[in-house]
């Protein structure tokens, strides 16, 4: 019989997201036997057709859980947390299925003392999810010289009604990282800008289009690009790029993956450690002398190994739990060589 998981995390509703997309093609990548159902909401009818449900990947424990009766709808069901994040505080409700879950393996590492102040067993560190994928990366023997791809993130777009420092921070930021942009230009670089999400209410082209705007050296119809959907495609165009600028978790994800050097705009916490290579630097009062410096000195930067080794642990535990047989897969020999 076939084994059906439902996986609970920001997925659906017409929203194009890479990083999400990522963490299906991982899920399906370490369990190829089991039969995944991704969803932002849980309901009556995706749990009890569920043999397991599965909270992850990514930043969402802080919040409430989609759904009615949650809670009691998932009393009978074997649960995993698999990939997700820890950076802030953990909401009551997944408190309490954390209490009766078969394993959390979390990307946070010091998000660990967090989760042993609501459950003592069943806790373990893993990469991101997306590491999960590394055998298959396909990486360009050709990098364009001076080339900056530039990761943009839409969420820190204020709207009108938001209050006035998010404004001020965006407005001064924009204003900075266009002069950034410009001191490169003239000093013959490149510069691309790509969207990782999009949906009805948020394009991450937005805040590409309005830094690009600030610009003296602006040109729409080469500095926007789109990013492909298959994933071997995508590792390929982005291994192209000498170096990576990125306000995206994945983003950087992605280039440390790729073997690029890249530097992290952060405006989280999850961004402040999102790779062992990442150069990071504040998004908030961020200047283009710092940020140029950062370029430079990433350049020169070991990508350094992820051992991807505790993959295969997660998944004996994860099929244990399930009572069935954990099938070959190369995962403990997914160890990056660069």
């Amino acid at each position: 019989m076939p084994i059906n998981a439902l996986v609970y995390g920001w997925y659906g509703k017409g929203i194009k997201n890479i990083g999400d997309s990522l963490f299906c093609k991982a899920f399906e990548h370490l369990f190829p036997d089991i039969n995944f159902t991704f969803t932002n909401t849980i309901t009556q009818h995706n749990v009890e057709q569920a043999d397991c449900v599965i909270f992850g990947g990514g930043s969402f424990v802080y919040a409430p859980i989609n759904g009615n009766n949650v809670l009691q709808l998932l009393a009978a069901k074997t649960i995993f947390y698999i990939g997700v994040g820890i950076e802030t505080d953990i909401h009551p409700m997944h408190q309490e299925l954390m209490k009766r879950a078969s394993l959390i393996a979390t990307r946070t590492a010091n998000g660990i003392s967090r989760l042993k102040s609501v459950t003592a067993s069943n806790i373990i560190e893993i990469p991101d999810l997306a590491y999960a994928l590394t055998d298959l990366v396909s990486i360009s023997n050709q990098v364009m010289p001076n080339s900056i791809l530039v990761l943009t993130n839409a969420e820190l777009l204020p709207r009108w009604c938001d209050i006035n420092w998010k404004h001020a921070a965006w407005n001064y930021f924009k204003s900075e990282f266009s002069q950034f942009l410009d001191m490169f230009k003239e000093s013959k670089y490149n510069i691309t800008f790509a969207s990782m999400c999009s949906n009805a209410n948020m394009h991450d082209a937005g805040a590409a289009t309005e830094i690009i705007n600030q610009m003296k050296y602006r040109n729409f119809n080469s500095q926007l690009c789109d990013l492909p959907d298959d994933f071997t495609q995508l590792t390929h165009l982005l291994s192209q790029y000498e170096t990576i600028i990125s306000q995206r978790y994945h983003g950087a994800i992605l280039a440390d993956m790729c073997s690029r050097p890249h530097v992290v705009i952060a405006h989280h916490d999850k961004l402040k450690h999102s790779t062992p290579s990442a150069i990071t630097v504040p998004y908030y009062g961020l200047d283009k002398q710092t940020l140029a410096d950062a370029i430079l000195n990433c350049k020169t930067r070991s990508i350094l190994p992820i051992k991807l080794d505790i993959f295969e642990d997660m998944r004996k535990r994860v099929y244990s739990q399930l009572g069935a047989e954990c099938p070959n897969l190369l995962v403990s020999k997914m160890v990056k060589s660069k």
